[in-house]
């Protein structure tokens, strides 16, 4: 993922010094890296109820 220079990531929303951080922990990562790290940010936040395994066809 590429964050950084990507401006519509926080756009819209209140820039604050944890979306940032957030920003900085995602960039560089491989998107199913990327992809665990933002479930764990959810659940720690509480914003996710579950996660169910999904296989696209």
């Amino acid at each position: 993922m590429s964050l950084k220079d990507n401006e519509d990531f926080l756009a819209g929303l209140e820039v604050t010094p944890w979306r940032h951080a957030v920003r900085d922990e995602l960039d560089g990562l491989d998107r199913f890296v990327a992809r665990k790290k933002i479930a764990e940010l959810m659940q720690t936040g509480g914003f996710l109820e579950k996660v169910e395994p999904h296989r696209q066809t």
